[in-house]
């Protein structure tokens, strides 16, 4: 695919091509700092137009400016008006879904144990930028089930939160919500992102590891990490996370009792592993199921899901984010019946007991997806394939309709 900044630059007003150009050029290697850091790099810093935009429209007047811009956006592009005949299913239902976000009680597994947050190193690596730009102010908590501010700064976010209460998009920081719409989504595609995670972690067999492993801390690349980070950002790769004897320990006796104590000290490490890859593959299920359905087609999944990304795939062959793009298919686009779905299969494929014994539910959800997408495109006499890139194809004509609505509001073209 040609780089669409370059194709655009070269049709657009020099002010809407630096606009649209926003879009693209920060994915997808936007700096986008982990928890805790200090936010750097925001879009209208990194874009005259939106700078301007942004700049012009601050303080109280900044509600108003964006109102102004989504109706601007709205009446160019009418699947993208809410409410409207001709909306788009798929944006109808994010809508909903990010409308449903509800802060609720921890549940009784995932608030009975609180492990003690532990460092394993004193060393303080330079704090570096992650290289996606979602999510960027909340975040569902596995383990915890409970959405949590992503950056202390967003004092709107945790103003909500603190009160018991879900955010509302209008308590985005307003340069976040430009820079989604932008990207081609909708201004509150974290919330949705957020609520999607809440409702398919159906299992609450995994709480108790992904506390524990959330309670372990690392110092990455990018600054602070904890275990389960460190550990999904190197599997299948050839850098190795050092398991202190301390941290093994406390595995053997939280989770494994008297047989754990038999263990030798390559078996404490062999069945660590082996529990962390297995909540790995429900969870990272969860995740990239969430970004495929918030995503616009041509935007990457995030590295650490890039094994369920498109091209992680032999040509012909379908990754979950097409299984996801398919099931849309199935259900006319309407993301809530996907995120249903997704649910009453997770909730049909448990995780073991114990943990660490296998577990690797893609190859029944792709058979299933395949079985049931086969018979309603059959019916329309197309293949599977054909069905998908008819999708693709009609999903990304409505992007790009909104990015160029969104740039030409905020260049004032």
């Amino acid at each position: 695919m040609p780089d669409p900044t370059r194709v655009r630059a070269r049709l657009l007003h020099p002010a809407l091509a630096a606009a649209f150009a926003l879009a693209w050029g920060a994915c997808p290697a936007q700096a986008t700092p982990g928890p805790g850091r200090a936010r750097g790099g925001e879009p209208g810093a990194a874009n005259p137009a939106a700078h301007a935009f942004l700049k012009k429209h601050g303080g109280q007047k900044a509600e108003d400016g964006f109102a102004d811009l989504i109706l601007r956006v709205s009446a160019e592009v009418p699947e993208f008006l809410a409410g409207g005949e001709r909306e788009d299913p798929r944006l109808r239902a994010l809508r909903a879904l990010a409308a449903a976000l509800e802060q609720t009680e921890p549940t009784e597994a995932a608030g009975r144990t609180r492990f003690k947050k532990r460092q394993v190193s004193e060393s303080r690596a330079p704090a570096g930028p992650r290289v996606f730009p979602l999510p960027r102010e909340i975040f569902y908590r596995f383990g915890n089930r409970a959405f949590e501010a992503l950056d202390p700064d967003s004092k709107r976010v945790a103003a909500a939160l603190k009160k018991g209460e879900a955010p509302a998009a209008e308590d985005l920081a307003a340069a976040n919500r430009l820079d989604y719409l932008l990207r081609g989504c909708l201004p509150e595609t974290e919330l949705a992102l957020a609520e999607i995670e809440r409702r398919l972690d159906v299992q609450q067999g995994g709480d108790r590891l992904a506390q524990f492993l959330e309670s372990w801390r690392n110092y990455g690349p990018q600054g602070e990490e904890s275990f389960y980070e460190a550990l999904d950002r190197t599997a299948g790769t050839d850098e190795e996370v050092f398991f202190y004897d301390a941290m093994l320990a406390a595995f053997v006796g939280e989770f494994a009792g008297e047989a754990g104590k038999r263990w030798s000290r390559n078996e404490q490490h062999a069945n660590h592993q082996q529990a962390f890859l297995t909540y790995r593959q429900y969870r990272g299920m969860i995740e990239a199921t969430a970004f495929s359905l918030v995503l616009p087609q041509d935007l990457p999944l995030p590295a650490r899901l890039a094994r369920y990304d498109y091209g992680a795939v032999a040509e012909g062959l379908f990754s979950l984010r097409h299984e996801i793009d398919l099931l849309a298919v199935l259900h006319d686009g309407d993301a809530e019946r996907v995120v249903e779905e997704v649910r009453a299969f997770l909730a049909g494929h448990l995780l073991p007991e114990p943990l660490w014994e296998r577990y690797d539910p893609l190859a029944d959800f792709g058979r299933a997806v395949r079985e049931a997408v086969e018979k309603k495109v059959f019916g329309e006499g197309l293949s599977m394939r054909e069905a998908w890139e008819r999708q693709r194809d009609a999903r990304l004509r409505l992007t790009e309709n909104i990015r160029e609505a969104a740039a030409q509001g905020v260049a004032g073209v």
